[in-house]
């Protein structure tokens, strides 16, 4: 009896550690443009500035890049949309949905891009939400 309850608790162990480890996204590497990025330039792409200006704070704790004023002194750009970005450069919008998209400064075509449902959220919310997922995606890709 002792044997059977000892095989029965390391299966459910087991099938613990496995759902575990199922929970952990598994991140494809990260482009090479955006592990060497030392700045990044923000723009909004909407009609709203509230969750736009409630970016900066969360960026600026991550503190990953310095933020410029000009996609021209940056390495990046992080865009605020509310379109969904596609690899075909066509966008589509989704509601309420509002996306970061990493591009290049000069480019539209993006290399990453993370998205955050505002109907459950305030301006401040979303944008921490947003960062918080870029975040974990970069640092989670970085490891």
């Amino acid at each position: 009896m002792q044997r059977m309850k000892a095989v029965w608790l390391l299966c459910i162990i087991a099938l613990c550690a496995s759902a575990s480890a199922k929970d952990q996204p598994k991140y494809p590497p990260l482009p090479e443009k955006v592990r060497a990025a030392k700045t990044i330039c923000l723009e909004n792409q909407t009609t709203y500035s509230d969750v736009f200006n409630h970016l900066y704070a969360p960026l600026s704790e991550w503190g990953r890049w310095k933020i410029v004023g000009e996609p021209s002194a940056a390495d990046l750009r992080l865009v605020l949309t509310r379109t969904a970005p596609t690899p075909s450069g066509k966008n589509r919008r989704i509601n309420p949905w509002w996306f970061l998209v990493l591009t290049e400064p000069n480019s539209d075509v993006p290399i990453l891009y993370i998205s955050c449902d505002i109907a459950i959220a305030s301006s401040k919310g979303a944008a921490r939400s947003l960062v918080k997922r870029l975040r974990e995606r970069i640092d989670k890709a970085v490891q």
